[in-house]
């Protein structure tokens, strides 16, 4: 029986192995895009961008033991992929994005609700004094106007904030749920402040490194949601080694 178990990995074992394959194609994903935004070469970056929150998605979905937040936190990461997909596309489908993006925020709302309902008016308003004022000079941009994007724009920066401000009030228990929450918590906000660069390069002035910031605090944001996912499905007295 000690030979039958050796010769045979544990589901345990098998689940490592994915997830190894899963960050070994996100990571060469993300040097595939950074390559493709040095050379300049949009349709590289239009295949290669989703990848990486696709692989975050997976990793979730392949989790035992998922709870509603894992399973809602994974539909929210499938959201973001999509918008990546319209945002990149050669046509420049920004509004479809933004409204993909709007829905994965939502959804994002939706798991941090199920963690706690407090409503915490305190913890919103650093972060929607944040938001409106990169919100001010948005709406006073030429393109926005010219574009009639001033709604679309209040309405998103409303929604991103309210995730962060969600993520913000999820209670603490146990050290392991401690973590989750500081994981979800810092994913939402580097989620915010990569989108808030990004607003600012497209429509008011460019920064020097800006796609690569852009991009680095986008996916490490996805990567801290999806990471409170797995911690959370965990049972609070789990050890790891």
């Amino acid at each position: 029986m000690l030979q039958l178990k050796m010769m045979h990995p544990t589901a345990g074992g098998l689940a490592t192995a994915r997830n190894l394959v899963l960050g070994a194609i996100a990571l060469a994903s993300v040097g595939t895009y950074a390559a493709g935004a040095f050379l300049d070469l949009g349709i590289l970056k239009f295949f290669v961008k989703p990848v990486p929150v696709v692989c975050l998605a997976l990793w979730v979905f392949g989790t035992d033991g998922l709870d509603r937040y894992a399973k809602t936190i994974g539909v929210g990461l499938l959201f973001g992929a999509l918008g990546d997909i319209l945002l990149e596309a050669p046509d420049r489908t920004f509004l479809p994005g933004l409204i993909a993006f709007l829905l994965g925020h939502l959804v994002y709302i939706g798991a941090f609700l199920l963690r706690s309902q407090q409503f915490n008016l305190i913890r919103a308003l650093p972060v929607y004094a944040f938001g409106s004022a990169i919100l001010m000079p948005l709406l006073r941009s030429q393109l926005i106007q010219e574009r009639g994007l001033e709604i679309p724009v209040i309405i998103y920066m409303i929604v991103i904030c309210a995730m962060v401000w969600r993520a913000w009030t999820v209670d603490t228990g146990s050290d392991q749920r401690s973590i989750a929450t500081h994981l979800a918590l810092a994913g939402a906000l580097l989620f915010l402040i990569s989108d808030s660069i990004l607003a600012v390069r497209l429509f008011l002035f460019d920064l020097p490194f800006a796609r690569f910031i852009i991009m680095a605090t986008y996916w490490l944001g996805q990567f801290g949601i999806a990471a409170s996912a797995i911690r959370y499905s965990r049972p609070p007295n789990t050890r790891t080694t």
